[in-house]
C-alpha cells in the first residue's frame, strides 16, 4: 500500500500498488481486508487485464477503521488473485501501512526507550524492493522508523531486528557494519547529487557500547565529520529479541535550513546498514534509493510536519445523581449535564422542592430523577421518602400554622394547644374545635388536612 500523507482518523482511501513481474500478461483481483477484519471496498473495482512485466496496477480502496492504535501500527491483508487460474499471485496478510508523516515532539526523552513514541507514525523498511539483496529475511535485517520535529530539530527513533549486531568500525567508517544512515532534503527541492541544502547523518552502537555519530555528507557553514557525543543519540542492543532501537535528534544549529514548522515539507530518508560476520557491509535495507546506493534526494519522500492531536475520547460516562432530603429535595448533578428532571409521586417537581408541614402526607413518597449530558450519555436514580406523623408532633404544627396565618389568634391556637398537651390522645373535642372553626378562624386547607391527619391517629 502507498503511504498516507494523512493521519489514520482523517485517511479515506488506501491506495494499493503493484507491478507486473511475470513475462506473461496477468488477470486478476485484489482483495484487502482492514486491521479491524473488514473487507475494503474498492472505490472503482479491484480487478486487472492485461497486466505485463514492469506495468503498474494502482486501485484504491475505501478505508474504514479510524481507530488509533499504539505506533500508529495497522497492519492490512492484501491478496492478488489470477482471475485464470484463482491462484494466489501475491499476498502479504500482515502489510503495514505507512505515513509520510512527521509528529510534533511531546515529552520525547532521548534514551533509547520508544515508549514515547506511540504517537509517532511509521515507516516499515520490509520489502526485497528496498532490501539491496532484492530479498526479504526478516530474521537478518528489517526496520521500523519513525520521525518527530521540535522547533529546534528533527528526531528519529528505529527498531532494528538484526540476528547478528556487529559494529567494530569508527565513526567516519560505521557504514560499513550494523549502523543507520539518515539523509535529508530539508528544502525538499529534490536534487541530484546532493545539493547545499542536503545532509547526511550517521550512526552507529560499537560493540564495546560506545556511540557514534559522524555527518558524511554536509555543506558550510553546516558542520562535517565525527561529532561523537555532541548531539542527542542513544541506542540500546536487546540481545534477546535480537533488536537495536536507536533514538536521536538532528538540531536544527548544525543544518542550517531545517527549520520545521506546521504543514512544512522535508524530504527524508532512511537506511540501515548490516554486517554479521564479514569485514565491511554485506547488506543494507532503505526507504527509498538514494542514501546507501545513491546520493539522490529526488528519489525521496516528501514528509509532512504535523500536529496530530488524536481527538478527545468519546464520552461514555454517565452524569453522577444524588438526591438529598429531607428538609428539602435537592437533585445533585455534576457539571455537564445537559438537562435533569426530578419527580415525586410521579410529578415533576423543580430542583430544590421544598418539603414543608402538610406538603406531604405521612407515608411513603417516591422519588424519581434521571439526567443526561451533553454527549447524550444519560442515567437515572430513585429514593423513598418517608414522613411520620404522631400526637407527639401536634403542638409543633399548630404553632408552625399559626406562624403561617392559618390559625387566626392566639387564643384559638392556645384553646387548641390545651386539648393536644395530654399525654392521652384527647382527639374528639379537638376535631370538634376544628370543624366549628374551620373557615373562620382556621383556613379551610389547614383545617382540612389537620383533620386528615387526626383521623390516622384514631385508634
Amino acid at each position: 500500500m502507498l503511504p498516507s500523507k494523512k493521519p489514520i482518523d482523517e485517511l479515506e482511501t488506501g491506495p494499493v500498488k503493484r507491478t507486473g513481474t511475470s513475462s506473461a500478461a496477468k488477470s486478476g483481483a485484489v482483495t484487502v481486508v482492514g486491521p479491524d477484519g473488514v473487507p475494503l471496498a474498492p472505490v472503482a473495482g479491484n480487478t486487472f487485464s492485461g497486466l505485463n512485466k514492469g506495468d503498474v496496477l494502482s486501485l484504491d480502496f475505501v478505508w474504514t477503521d479510524h481507530e488509533r492504535r499504539p505506533y500508529n501500527e495497522y497492519l492490512v491483508d492484501v491478496k492478488v488473485e489470477d482471475a485464470a487460474s484463482g491462484k494466489t499471485l501475491f499476498r502479504d496478510g500482515a502489510m503495514p501501512l505507512d505515513f509520510n508523516l512527521i509528529q510534533k515532539a511531546t515529552g520525547v526523552t532521548i534514551d533509547g526507550d520508544l515508549n514515547d513514541w506511540q504517537d509517532a507514525y511509521p515507516i516499515h523498511l520490509r520489502y526485497k524492493t528496498q532490501n539491496a539483496s532484492g530479498y526479504h529475511d526478516p530474521d537478518n535485517i528489517e526496520a521500523t522508523a519513525y520521525a518527530k520535529w521540535e522547533d529546534d530539530g528533527l528526531l528519529l527513533a528505529l527498531t532494528v531486528g538484526d540476528n547478528i549486531h556487529k559494529q567494530s568500525e569508527n565513526a567516519a567508517n560505521l557504514w560499513k557494519n550494523d549502523s543507520v544512515q539518515i539523509s535529508l532534503d530539508p528544502l525538499n527541492n529534490r536534487e541530484a547529487p546532493y545539493g547545499p541544502d542536503d545532509v547526511e547523518w550517521g550512526f552507529g552502537l560499537t560493540d564495546t557500547g560506545t556511540l557514534l555519530t559522524n555527518i558524511f555528507s554536509s555543506s558550510l557553514p553546516n558542520p562535517n565529520g565525527d561529532i561523537s557525543g555532541k548531539t542527542p543519540f542513544a541506542a540500546v542492543r536487546d540481545e534477546k529479541t535480537k533488536r537495536t532501537f536507536y533514538e536521536l535528534k538532528i538540531p536544527s544549529a548544525y543544518v542550517g535550513h531545517l527549520q520545521p514548522s506546521i504543514g512544512g515539507h522535508i524530504g527524508l530518508n532512511v537506511a540501515v546498514n548490516d554486517a554479521d560476520l564479514q569485514n565491511g557491509r554485506d547488506d543494507f535495507i532503505q526507504w527509498t534509493k538514494g542514501t546507501a546506493d545513491s546520493k539522490n534526494t529526488s528519489l525521496y519522500d516528501s514528509f509532512i510536519f504535523i500536529d496530530d492531536v488524536p481527538p478527545a475520547a468519546p464520552d461514555e460516562t454517565a452524569p453522577s445523581l444524588r438526591i438529598v432530603a429531607p428538609e428539602s429535595v435537592t437533585l445533585l448533578a455534576e457539571s455537564g449535564v445537559d438537562s435533569a428532571l426530578l419527580r415525586l409521586d410521579g410529578t415533576e417537581v423543580a430542583s430544590p422542592h421544598e418539603v414543608s408541614p402538610l406538603s406531604l402526607m405521612p407515608g411513603e413518597h417516591r422519588l424519581e430523577a434521571e439526567a443526561a449530558d451533553r454527549a447524550g450519555n444519560r442515567s437515572s436514580t430513585s429514593a423513598t421518602l418517608t414522613v411520620t406523623f404522631g400526637w407527639e408532633d401536634l403542638p409543633a404544627l399548630l404553632k408552625y400554622a399559626y406562624e403561617q396565618g392559618w390559625i387566626d389568634g392566639h387564643d384559638i391556637l392556645q384553646s387548641l394547644l390545651a386539648k393536644v398537651n395530654g399525654e392521652e390522645p384527647n382527639i374528639r373535642p379537638l376535631l370538634q374545635e376544628i370543624q366549628a372553626l374551620s373557615g373562620k378562624k382556621l383556613s379551610e386547607e389547614f383545617a382540612s388536612k389537620l383533620q386528615e391527619l387526626l383521623s390516622l391517629l384514631q385508634p
